[in-house]
Order: C-alpha cells, then sequence, then structure tokens
C-alpha cells in the first residue's frame, strides 16, 4: 500500500512541486541578474531580499503541499476509494504525512541549491543558520497545512485557513510563551530563557497541529465499529426559482464560504497593506482578483458537476454571466475591505494634519510622485482586474484549483510585469493595461460550451485559445508601441554630432583645466568669507558687521570705499588671497584658446558644477582687486585683471550649459560695472592713454571671440539631457517635490533600460529639445516628471545675450570716450568723431534694434531716469 500511495502522490504532486521550484528559480536568478548589473544599496542588501523571499516560497510550498495531501482526496473524489481499503485512516495519515515530507525535504534542497549557487548564504555559519531557518519555516507551513487539510474540502480552503490560523495562533502563543521564557530567565538565567521559549513556540505551533491533523483525520477510526450511526447522504433541494433567479441562487450559496474566508484574509491584507501600500496593494489586490476568477466554477469542477450542465441542457452562456459576475462582486468587495484601513488611517491623520494640498490618493498610498503620473482609479483597479481576467481562464483550462489558481497568479504578474516600467514612465493609459484581461475573459466565455462537454483539449479549443493568446499579445506589443509612438518624431540635427567632435582631448583642453583648478582653490580660500559674522554681544543693538562677500558687492556697485578703517581690513584680506598660486593659474589659462570647464559629454543633470560657484566668486575679486590697486597707485592692474577676468569669461561659456554660460556673463558684469569705477577714478595724464586703449582691445576683441547666439548651451543642454537618461535617481519625479514614496533608483535604472522606455525617453529629449513649439509642448507634457527635460526659457536666454551685448559694446563706447576726452582734454561732441584707427572702426550698433548707439553730451541739466512699474 505504502508503494501506491507513493506513486498516487507522485503524479499528484508532481506538477505543483516542479511549478514552484521552476518559480524559486526564476524568482531567485531573476532578482540577481536584473540587480546585480545596476546594485542596490550594497551586496548585503540585496541577499536580504532573496534570503526573504526563499524563506516565503518555503513556506508556502510547505502549506500547499501539506494541504494537497488531505483536502485534495475529498476535492478529487478519492477519499471514499481509500477508506475501503483495508487500513485505518491514522496509518494512511502516517503514510501520508511522511511521503508530503519528502516533497518538502526535497523543495527545500532545491531552494538549498539555489542560495548556495547564488551566493546567499557564504560562511559555514551562514549556512547552517539558513538551514536551519528554511527547514523552519518551511515544516512550519507543512504541518499547518496538514491540519486544515483534515477538515476542509478544498485545498484552498485549507491554504486559506492554514495562513489566517498561523497568524491567529502566533499572536495567542507567542505572548504567553515570552512570559514563560523571562520567568525560566530568571531562575535558569538567559539561556534556560531562550530554550523555553523556542521549546514553547515549537510544541505550540508546531507539534501541536501535526498531533491535531492525525486526529481530526482519524476520527472515522474511532466511529467504526457495530454501534456507528448512520449518516444520511445530504439530498440538495432543487433550485426553487427558474431561470437567472436560479443561476444567481446557486452562485451565491456556493460563494458564501469563499466570502467569508475572503472577507477575513482582506482586513488582514489591508494590515499588511499600511506598511507600504503603494508596495502591497498591487500584489494583494492581483491575487485576490486572481483567487476569484480562478474559483468560479470551483464547485462544478470539484464534483464533475460541469458533465451535469451539459447534460441538463443548461443555458451555459448564461451560467457563465451570472456566475462571472458573483465572482466580479467578491473581488470588488474584498478589494474595498483591503481599502478600508488605508482610508481609516488616512482620515484619522488628516484630522491630524490637515494636509489638503496633497491629492487624496497621494495620501491614501503614500506614493504622490506615481499617482501624479498614473490616475488613481487605475492604479487601484487594473491589478485586481487583470488577476481577474487572468483567474477565470484558467479556472476552465484546468480542473484542480489550485493549479489554477498558482498558473493564473503566475500569468497575472507576467501581464502585469509587461507594464511595470511604464507604470513609472508615466502617461499610461486604460485601455492598454485592461485591453488584455479583456480579451481572456472573452476567450473564457467562447470555451464554456467545450469545457462543459469535456472537450478542453481539442483543436478547436486550443486554436481559440491560441488566438485569444496572440491577441492578448498583440495588444500588449501594440500599447507598448504606441507609447513610443505618440511621442512626436523629431530628428537629431547633424550639428549635434559635428558639436560632439569638437571637443578638445583632455590633454590639449589646457585652458579648461587651470580654470578648473584655480576654482577649486578660490573655493577652499573662500569657505566662511561670505558668512556675516555675529556681534560681539548678543543686545547689541548696532548694525552687523558686513561679510567679505557683501563687502566685495558693494566695492561693484560703488568703488573702493574711502573710510580708510574699512579699506585697509579689506585690503589686507586681498593682499593674502591675491598671494596664493590660483591668480597665476588664471593668468596662464588667459593665454590659452578657449578651453571646456564643465564636458557636457560626461556630467548629467545632478552632477555638481563645482566650477560655477567659485568663478562667480572670482569675477568679484579681480574687479575689487584692480579697483584697491588702482587706489594704491596702480590703475594698470585692473586692465590685467580685465584680460584674466575676460579670458575666463570665454572658458566658461564655451561649449558650456546654460548655467555656466550665465555664470561667464555675470562675471563680465562685475568687471563691467568695476570698470565704470575704474573710468571714473582714472587721472588724465600720458600714462592713461595706452590702458585706455589697452582696455579698448580687450573688450573688442572679447566681443569677437564670445558666440553671439545660444546654439552651443542648447546643444550642450541636449548632450546632458541625453546622459541623464542613464541616472533617474537624479531627476525623476522631481518636479512633484520629494514625495512620501521610496522608490529604489536601482527599480528606476531597469524601468529605463527595456527598450520600448528607452526609445520613448529618447524621442522625448529630441522633441523637446528640437521639435516646434506644438512638439516641444507635446514633449514636455508627455515628460513632466519623468524625463529629464523642462522649459529650459530659450527666449529668456536669448534676451539676456542681448543686453550682454549691448552692455559690452557700451563699455567699448565709455572707453573709447574716455580714450578721446584723455587724448584731446574735452569729451567728443559725437560719436561720429570715434570713427578712426585709434578708436573705434564704426560707432556700435544697439543689439535690440541693431541701429547705432544714440549720443549727446550733456549741458549740465538735471538727468531724471524713468522708474520701472
Amino acid at each position: 500500500m505504502t508503494a501506491v500511495l507513493l506513486w498516487k502522490e507522485y503524479r499528484e504532486h508532481r506538477s505543483v512541486w516542479l511549478a514552484l521550484a521552476g518559480v524559486a528559480a526564476l524568482a531567485l536568478i531573476g532578482l540577481r541578474v536584473a540587480f546585480a548589473p545596476h546594485g542596490l544599496d550594497n551586496e548585503r542588501d540585496l541577499r536580504d531580499v532573496m534570503s526573504a523571499i526563499a524563506l516565503m516560497l518555503a513556506w508556502t510550498y510547505g502549506m500547499v503541499c501539506g494541504g494537497m495531501l488531505l483536502a485534495g482526496e475529498r476535492e478529487a473524489g478519492t477519499q471514499t476509494f481509500l477508506d475501503g481499503l483495508p487500513a485505518y485512516r491514522l496509518q494512511l495519515w502516517w503514510r501520508k504525512c511522511a511521503i508530503g515530507g519528502a516533497f518538502v525535504l526535497a523543495q527545500f534542497g532545491v531552494l538549498a541549491g539555489l542560495g548556495l549557487s547564488l551566493a546567499i548564504v557564504k560562511s559555514p555559519e551562514e549556512i547552517v543558520l539558513g538551514a536551519l531557518i528554511l527547514v523552519g519555516f518551511g515544516l512550519l507551513g507543512y504541518v499547518w497545512g496538514l491540519l486544515c487539510s483534515a477538515k476542509c474540502q478544498s485545498v484552498l480552503a485549507a491554504i486559506g485557513l492554514a495562513v489566517l490560523g498561523q497568524i491567529a495562533s502566533a499572536g495567542i502563543v507567542l505572548f504567553p510563551a515570552y512570559v514563560i521564557s523571562v520567568l525560566f530567565a530568571v531562575l535558569f538565567g538567559s539561556g534556560g530563557g531562550a530554550v523555553a521559549f523556542t521549546l514553547l513556540s515549537v510544541l505550540s505551533l508546531g507539534v501541536a497541529p501535526l498531533v491535531l491533523s492525525a486526529r481530526v483525520y482519524s476520527k472515522t477510526d474511532r466511529l467504526r465499529g457495530p454501534h456507528a450511526p448512520l449518516h444520511h447522504a445530504h439530498v440538495a433541494r432543487q433550485a426553487p426559482w427558474p431561470g437567472w433567479q436560479a443561476v444567481l441562487w446557486l452562485s451565491l450559496r456556493q460563494a458564501r464560504g469563499l466570502a467569508l474566508g475572503l472577507a477575513l484574509f482582506s482586513l488582514l491584507a489591508g494590515g499588511l497593506a499600511l506598511a507600504a501600500p503603494f508596495l502591497f496593494w498591487p500584489l494583494l489586490t492581483l491575487g485576490i482578483g486572481a483567487l476569484c476568477g480562478a474559483t468560479v466554477f470551483l464547485d462544478e469542477q470539484q464534483g464533475g458537476a460541469w458533465r451535469f450542465l451539459a447534460d441538463q441542457r443548461f443555458p451555459l452562456g448564461r451560467v457563465w454571466l451570472v456566475k462571472v459576475a458573483v465572482r466580479f462582486a467578491l473581488t470588488v468587495g474584498a478589494v474595498l475591505i483591503v481599502l478600508l484601513p488605508l482610508v481609516v488611517v488616512e482620515g484619522l491623520s488628516e484630522a491630524q494634519n490637515h494636509q489638503r494640498n496633497v491629492p487624496y490618493g497621494a495620501r491614501l498610498f503614500r506614493a504622490e510622485v506615481l499617482i501624479h503620473l498614473v490616475p488613481p482609479g487605475l492604479f487601484v483597479t487594473m491589478w485586481a482586474l487583470i488577476g481577474f481576467g487572468v483567474g477565470v481562464l484558467c479556472g476552465m483550462l484546468f480542473r484542480k484549483p489550485l493549479v489554477a489558481l498558482v498558473t493564473a497568479f503566475g500569468l497575472s504578474l507576467l501581464v502585469a510585469a509587461a507594464w511595470g516600467p511604464s507604470l513609472l514612465g508615466g502617461g499610461l493609459h486604460a485601455w492598454q493595461v485592461l485591453g488584455p484581461a479583456a480579451i481572456l475573459t472573452l476567450a473564457a466565455w467562447s470555451l464554456v460550451h467545450a469545457w462543459a462537454a469535456g472537450r478542453v483539449a481539442s483543436r478547436t479549443t486550443v486554436a481559440r485559445l491560441g488566438a485569444a493568446v496572440l491577441g492578448a499579445v498583440l495588444w500588449v506589443a501594440g500599447g507598448l508601441a504606441y507609447r513610443v509612438a505618440e511621442v512626436p518624431a523629431v530628428e537629431e540635427p547633424p550639428e549635434v554630432a559635428a558639436f560632439r567632435a569638437t571637443f578638445p582631448p583632455s590633454d590639449k583642453n589646457q585652458g579648461g583645466e587651470l580654470v578648473k583648478r584655480s576654482c577649486s582653490r578660490v573655493e577652499d580660500l573662500m569657505r566662511g568669507a561670505h558668512k556675516r559674522p555675529e556681534p560681539l554681544r548678543p543686545n547689541d543693538a548696532g548694525p552687523r558687521p558686513e561679510s567679505y562677500g557683501e563687502r566685495l558687492l558693494r566695492v561693484e556697485q560703488q568703488g573702493w570705499p574711502r573710510d580708510k578703517g574699512k579699506s585697509r581690513e579689506l585690503a589686507a584680506w586681498l593682499d593674502k588671497l591675491f598671494e596664493d598660486e590660483w591668480f597665476g593659474w588664471l593668468e596662464l589659462a588667459a593665454d590659452k584658446s578657449p578651453g571646456v570647464v564643465e564636458d557636457p559629454r560626461r556630467i548629467t543633470i545632478g552632477s555638481p558644477l563645482r566650477a560655477v560657484g567659485p568663478a562667480r566668486t572670482i569675477g568679484q575679486l579681480l574687479a575689487a582687486r584692480g579697483l584697491q590697486l588702482q587706489a594704491e597707485g596702480k590703475p594698470e592692474a585692473y586692465v590685467r585683471n580685465l584680460r584674466v577676468g575676460l579670458a575666463l569669461t570665454r572658458h566658461l561659456t564655451n561649449r558650456s550649459l546654460i548655467i555656466s554660460a550665465a555664470t561667464g556673463r555675470a562675471i563680465e558684469h562685475s568687471l563691467l560695472r568695476g570698470l565704470e569705477r575704474w573710468l571714473g577714478a582714472l587721472e588724465d595724464g600720458p600714462e592713461a592713454r595706452p590702458l585706455l586703449a589697452r582696455a579698448l582691445k580687450l573688450l573688442r576683441e572679447h566681443e569677437t571671440a564670445c558666440p553671439s547666439e545660444v546654439a552651443e548651451q542648447e546643444m550642450a543642454e541636449y548632450l546632458v539631457a541625453l546622459n541623464s537618461l542613464d541616472a533617474p535617481e537624479e531627476w525623476a519625479f522631481q518636479e512633484f517635490g520629494p514625495g512620501p514614496s521610496a522608490i529604489s533608483p536601482a527599480l528606476l535604472k531597469v524601468a529605463r533600460q527595456v527598450p520600448w522606455e528607452r526609445a520613448r525617453q529618447e524621442r522625448i529629449v529630441r522633441a523637446a529639445a528640437w521639435g516646434d513649439e506644438d512638439q516641444r509642448t507635446a514633449a514636455l507634457r508627455l515628460g513632466r516628471g519623468t524625463s529629464p527635460v523642462w522649459e529650459r526659457g530659450r527666449h529668456f536666454t536669448k534676451e539676456r545675450l542681448l543686453r550682454r551685448t549691448c552692455l559690452l559694446r557700451a563699455a567699448q563706447l565709455q572707453v573709447a570716450l574716455r580714450l578721446y576726452q584723455a587724448a584731446n582734454g574735452e569729451p567728443a561732441e559725437r560719436l561720429a568723431l570715434l570713427v578712426s584707427r585709434r578708436y573705434l572702426p564704426e560707432v556700435p550698433r544697439d543689439p535690440f534694434d541693431e541701429a547705432p548707439f544714440r549720443y549727446r553730451l550733456s549741458k549740465g541739466e538735471a538727468l531724471e531716469w524713468p522708474g520701472l512699474e
């Protein structure tokens, strides 16, 4: 008999055993392959996640195996045959328990082998401890599966009851065990307390369920005998109402047990979802949908009633529709119960915090950034609908409900996983996600007659099923292709390739390297210089002393201070600062051709631009230093610093980002404002004319060398955006602000690397950079918060460029007028007098209207400057 039972259990368990072993291999190996190239926070995190998955799989298979051993006999109708064998039920129980234990240990061997091969555990201590914990979790699920299957009529009911039983018993048993262990620790030390706690836990949660399982299953043995009471079979009453009402009545009667168990499970699941709603909600609701869909015809599959439906010529379409509708209503109710704890907790927190500025769906799931990307209604319903649609089809294809449920859950995960990267990419539509589930549900409806006739494996059924699967696959492929096609198609201009080729190699970028070295040194020297010092006395009501940064700005605006005390302190600070070698590096950089300070080919949006801040400070230092030395009788120093500062501007604006170019313009602005102060303090004389001529030449050469367009900056920003596609953790969702959802950087990277999402992101970047107004608007809308694009203010940047050109040409006019006055002893009456080889080749033109600058000599009248409204 043992050999017969072993063969029988092997045939029934092998498919489930292989399926769960395959799931374990795919989960653990897939996790290692998916995250190893990109990495989690560290290797330890990845190993912890894989260990948790292995323990969960061992626990799950233990419950499945235990549930199939006893409840599977009632579900398949073979328990009567076993009762007819010349053996007591207790003898059958012992043999079944041993056979099931062998299957469980074999599954443990697979998990242990995967753990060793994937290096989940490494040291001998970790191997031994991991094996003990794995066996403990698996046996815990196994004994509880045996206990619940001794009483339940189906495997699914046994598994569900086992889950609830373990959760409830843990709360009941562990607290008394802890109290007793504390008492033993007081009497026998900490070791005695640990032993007592372990022993009580094992006896209560492991041994007791095993004994109860044998006791419950062998109850018939104790009732056998000459005086055993006779049990009359319960004869089901005929449905009292014909038509739709009869089918509805039958469906509701059949769903009562599942509804009660599902309600309890949903309450527990809702409590679990409170820990991480956005992560647990998809798995829980997808599982609920798959369970309800796979059990639509559970009662008909168990007792063979599917043949009765066909033999009695029942309207199968009506039966299918009503039963699917009842199970769908059950799915909706279960999902609402899972949602209930989230709503209650959010209501309590809202009453305390009053966060009404955050959308309700974002607060509910604590995932503000993703709720902006996916409509809340779609996020709430899509998982359950996918699971239900796949489950209905699997429930009709597989006679065993457990096989149907496992297959439905796995296929549902596969269908939902296809939309996972798109979920993080934004712009997902309901028709894309729900289409495959609807196709599979319609396929199940088309197979109802073949199912009732027992011809599920016929050629016609296979053809219909193949067409449905192909249609679902094509729908998914079409939806993914539409994600790329909905973005305007814009080609990359050929100028971008030429722009990439113009960057000098590192060994020839001497000017840029000198500027970066100088900026880094100035950053170190200026630490704390912009911090305003505290007053000597805390209650001092007088003005607080200025920081050195504020003093530099005041010098730029008003010139070198006349207060001897302030000027002496500031001069001493500047003397010490300019003794360092950074200024010599800038002088060397001024002799080099414009280099690249921040290379856009090697940086992303989140890369720190370390030269920008110090370079702005350098501009103020050069202007202040020039004015300081002029006050000390060295006016030529400002021209020297002007040369260095203008060269620094050219380095910063050469093939640079917008922010780097803006910094260069700010440096230029500081130097030109300081130039006005220098011109006002410059004394006429023979030594002034060569200095003015030199300054005029520097300004003219600088205007010629600087780009007159923002094309370089736009191409540089485009290159940075392309680079940033590989670093989504630096920019993703920043438009929505810091939300409560913590999205793993590794998960973002993986989501962006799938081919369709990568193509979509690249098209968004191209359309935002090079498209026309409509294409750019569409790209910015589709990439809002999910792509490294934003409105970069092109018109604002161009207007700034016009202002810069205007100020630079006005400065040339100022110097030329001052040179004319120094040479002729009087100011020029009109600008035409400046047109000569000594001054200017022509009168500069105003870049805003391309007309020559206007000029008149003041007669001493008061001038009023129009105010800004």
